[in-house]
C-alpha cells in the first residue's frame, strides 16, 4: 500500500459522514469510501478514510497522506486529505479510532517511509552537501586572498545551486527518483570542477 503514498486519488464515498455501518450500526464521523478501478487484498476496491472534510461527500480528490496497516486483517486502508502535511499521525489515529479500535492497526505516514530510505537517499544528500560546503569555502578563501572576487562568486553561486538541487529532491522524493536529484546536483558540481581546473591553470 505504500506505493500510494503521496499520490493524488479520487475517493468515491459509500459511507459518507453521518451514515451508519450496515452491520455494526456505529456512525461514521468522517467520510469513508473506495478508490475506483483498484484492487485490494480482499478482492474489492482499496478503501480510504477522508480526513479534513466536515460534511458528507459523494466524491473527494486528495492526496494519500498515510496508510493503515491491519495486522489482523488482509485489508489495509488509505488516508486521503486535500492538503499534504495538514495532520500529524496522532490526529489521524484519533479520526479513525471509531473503526480501527476493532483491529490491531498502525498508521504509517509518508515520513516513516522517508526515514527508511535515509541510508541511501538522505545520507547521500548530507554527504554531498558537506563536501560541497567544504570545497566551496576553500575555493572562496583562496580566491579572495588573490583578490579575484568575481571568480569566487561564480564558484559560490554554482555550488549553492548544486545544494539547492539536492534539497529539492530531498523534499520531493514522492515525485523524483534518486538518480534525478543526484544527476541535477552533479551537473552543477560539474561546473564547479570546471572552475577548479580553470583556477589551477592560472
Amino acid at each position: 500500500m505504500e506505493n500510494y503514498l503521496g499520490k493524488k486519488v479520487t475517493v468515491k464515498m459509500d459511507r459518507p459522514l453521518g451514515s451508519k455501518h450496515p452491520e455494526f450500526g456505529f456512525t461514521y464521523p468522517i467520510n469513508y469510501g473506495y478508490i475506483p478501478e483498484t484492487k485490494a487484498a480482499d478482492g474489492e476496491e482499496v478503501d480510504a478514510y477522508v480526513v479534513g472534510e466536515f460534511e458528507p461527500l459523494n466524491t473527494c480528490e486528495g492526496y494519500v497522506i498515510a496508510t493503515v496497516h491491519r495486522k489482523d486483517d488482509v485489508e489495509d486502508k488509505l488516508i486521503v486529505c486535500k492538503e499534504k502535511g495538514k495532520y500529524a499521525k496522532e490526529q489521524i489515529e484519533a479520526f479513525i479510532e471509531f473503526q480501527e479500535r476493532f483491529f490491531d492497526s498502525t498508521v504509517e505516514m509518508i515520513e516513516d517511509h522517508l526515514k527508511l530510505e535515509e541510508p541511501t537517499a538522505v545520507t547521500s544528500y548530507k554527504t554531498m552537501r558537506t563536501v560541497t560546503i567544504v570545497m566551496m569555502a576553500i575555493l572562496f578563501i583562496l580566491d579572495m586572498t588573490k583578490h579575484r572576487r568575481p571568480y569566487a562568486l561564480a564558484i559560490l553561486v554554482t555550488a549553492s545551486a548544486a545544494m539547492e538541487q539536492l534539497y529539492i529532491y530531498k523534499e520531493n522524493k514522492d515525485k523524483y527518483t534518486l538518480a534525478t536529484g543526484i544527476g541535477a546536483a552533479l551537473l552543477c558540481l560539474g561546473c564547479v570542477i570546471v572552475y577548479i581546473i580553470g583556477y589551477l591553470g592560472h
